[in-house]
Parts: C-alpha cells; structure tokens; sequence
C-alpha cells in the first residue's frame, strides 16, 4: 500500500494560539452575558494580563463594551464586560434541496429576517446560485446602514472544503460541475464562508446554542433526506483531508443492500433518512386500512401520526430510528463523544425520538460507552443550520 505524505507536522505559532485565546474569551463572555475580567481568567485559565490584552483589543474593534460595576470575585466591585452584539452583522444562507434560505445574522446568531426561495429540484444549479447571488446583494443593500462582516453559506454534501466544490446533491444533479466557493466569493467584497449544512449545525451548536459545554467532544447529526455530522473538539470542526469528515450517511450498515449514488451498497442514508421513513410509509399503507394516513400524505402527516401512535407510523418510525441507532453506534465508537445532538427533520418527533433512540443504542453496545455520551435534540429551532451558515461566518470573522 502506497501511503501519500501530505506535508512536515506543523506547531502553532503566536498568533494561532492568540486566535484560540480570542475565541475562548468570546465564547466565555457569550456564555456568561457580563463578565469581569478576573471571572474571565478564572474561567479561562488565562493569566490576568493576557485577559487584559485581550478585552483591550475587543474594546478596540468596538466588539465588546464596559457595563459599569458589577459584583465580582468575593464580593469584590468590578467593571462588567459584555460582547456588543449590534455593532456587527452576518448574512447566513442556507441551500437545500428544494429550496435556499437567508437572512440577516448579529453576532450573537439571533436572526434579524429571514426569506425562503423555493426551486424545483430539476432547476439546474446556475440558475440558483445565480438567484442565491442577487438575494444577497439585495439583502446587503437593503441594510446599508449596518455593518455586515461576512456571509456564511451551508450546504448539503458531500462538500469537498479544500477545493470548494459540492460532491453531490441527492435529486439535485449538476452540482458537482460548480466551482462554487469561487463562484461565490468573486462576487462580493466581504468574506465568504462555505461548509456542509451538518458542520454548519455542529459550528451553530457549539457557538450558539446555550448552556453548551466549553470543551470536549461534540457530534451534531443531521438527519434530513440524506445523514451528515459536524464532529468538534475542543471548539475545532473536525473536517479531515479533503474536508468530508462527518459523511456517516454514507457508511455501510448492509453490504448487500440498495446501491447508493455515492457508489456504495447499503449506506445508512438509505435506511435512516426521512426520505426513507416516507418511502417505506408509502409501501406498507396498503396493509394498514385503518391506518388515520392516507394516499398522498406529508411529512407532518407522518410526524402527527407517530405522536397520535398510528400503528403503521409507529412502526416504520422505530424501523427507522433502530436503524440510525446503528449508524449512532459508528459514532460513539468512532469519536466518543461527550454529546451527541439531532437535528433536521427527524427532530420534530421530539422526546420520544430520543426515547426510541436510547432504547436501541444502550442496548447493542459497550455500556461504558452510553454512560458518557448524553443525547439531545437541537434546540436551534426547526433548521439549525440555516442558523450554523450564520455561525461559520461568525466564527470565522471573531
């Protein structure tokens, strides 16, 4: 076997460790709202005068301001800090399958507006990165009076981060021939932050989401009409060689299984996804004939259905959930995880997602394994990475 080198080991220099210094305090006053000084040494590690440094370039570039007195350490009086999360601005975008999404971004991540664009799934992908670029100029003129420091852009995967490129869209073909980092970047004068909609959301969990831990392990599983995962640790998205790290809905569960586009047979997409749960809905219906779902029913028809414990929803839905379980499983043993959280449309099935989740994965592997993983759902509303597109701007720009 041929092993390619891919370059000397790198250290990290001044100024790569005075950037993980920087976004620690960041997200440290984010975590706390007000803060002073000492808190943040304490909380951080930091020594005092580097916590000085550090706010001093903050108030500096206006990101933060001084609150006035607080209580501090023992009672001590100290002057409060706190991030100004007005003075700046990001444009978050989200593309999916049959539609793209944007808005406008603080830097806390709270979304300002927001519009949808339907298209349909043969529109081919000039005519939508071209309708992409004209809602942004409009949304960059329409808020002139703000000052927008970077637009973020989540996208479905594979997406090949190094070359900028988008592997492949499920139903949405062409996409592979767009140089769209390019593409996009050349068009505007801030900027441009592109990842997989899975890592946007792990980026969104960790950045934005509250009462999050400050280091470890996290996996964000997205569970849409296809499977991704964001991994971070320590506050660093996991990407991996060609920037596909994450891409659990194309491992294997069943070797004999359907051929996948990604070339593979029995991917956990095809067995786990909500497309999935819809197509196998479709075909066991005609056995339920007192089933409360009917020809032509929806997603939502499914979800209410599950909830209403319909025997066919219920039943497909564990078929389902017990085989995502197994593509969980990869994930624990592959990155032992301190939290897994779900996200996507699978989500809106709410707690007894997680208890039906639970059930499987405590029961097919290691228990020491389970006893150190917590499972949650996002609580980033019903798209959290159209609210990840807007975190990797900001974590890119802060």
């Amino acid at each position: 076997m041929n092993v390619k080198k891919t370059g000397t080991q790198k250290g990290k220099n001044q100024s790569n460790l005075q950037e993980m210094n920087r976004s620690l305090i960041l997200r440290l006053l984010k975590k706390n709202n007000v803060c002073s000084r000492a808190k943040l040494a304490k909380q951080s590690g930091l020594k005092q005068a580097t916590i000085t440094n550090i706010i001093n370039d903050f108030l500096n570039w206006g990101l933060v301001n001084e609150t006035g007195i607080i209580s501090g350490e023992k009672g001590r009086s100290s002057i409060g800090i706190q991030i100004n999360h007005q003075n700046y601005y990001v444009i978050g975008v989200r593309l999916a399958r049959g539609f793209f999404r944007i808005g406008l971004f603080d830097i806390f991540g709270i979304n300002l507006n927001q519009s949808r664009f339907d298209h349909e799934k043969s529109t081919g992908p000039e005519v939508v990165v071209a309708k992409i670029k004209l809602e942004i100029s409009r949304l960059i003129e329409k808020n002139r009076d703000k000052n927008i420091i970077g637009i973020g852009i989540a996208v479905p995967g594979p997406y090949f981060s190094h070359e900028g490129r988008i592997v492949d869209i499920t139903d949405f073909p062409g996409w592979s021939k767009i140089q769209f980092k390019e593409e996009m970047a050349s068009a505007f004068d801030l900027p441009v932050v592109i990842d997989h909609d899975a890592n946007a959301g792990a980026v969104a969990e960790w950045w934005i989401a509250p009462n999050k831990q400050l280091t470890g392990t996290m996996v964000y599983l997205a569970v849409e009409d296809g499977l991704g995962a964001g991994i971070i640790h320590d506050g660093v998205l996991f990407r991996g060689a060609m920037g596909t790290a994450g891409e659990i809905g194309h491992v294997s569960i069943n070797l004999d299984g359907p051929l996948c586009v990604c070339g593979n047979r029995g991917c956990l997409t095809n067995y786990a996804s909500s497309k999935y749960l819809m197509e196998r809905t479709r075909e066991e219906l005609p056995g339920y004939p007192d089933s409360m779902l009917r020809e032509g029913f929806s997603y939502q028809d499914v979800v209410r259905a599950v909830k209403a414990g319909d025997p066919l929803a219920v039943a497909m839905f564990r078929e389902t959930v017990r085989n995502l379980a197994a593509g969980m499983i990869n994930i624990l043993c592959a990155y032992s995880p301190n939290e897994i959280v779900i996200g996507g449309m699978i989500s809106e099935f709410g707690e007894y997602l997680l208890k039906v989740l639970e059930e499987y994965v405590h029961g097919h592997t290691f228990p020491n394994f389970t006893e150190q993983v917590t499972i949650n759902l996002s609580t980033l509303g019903p798209d959290p990475s159209f609210v990840g597109a807007a975190a990797l701007a900001i974590d890119y720009c802060l």
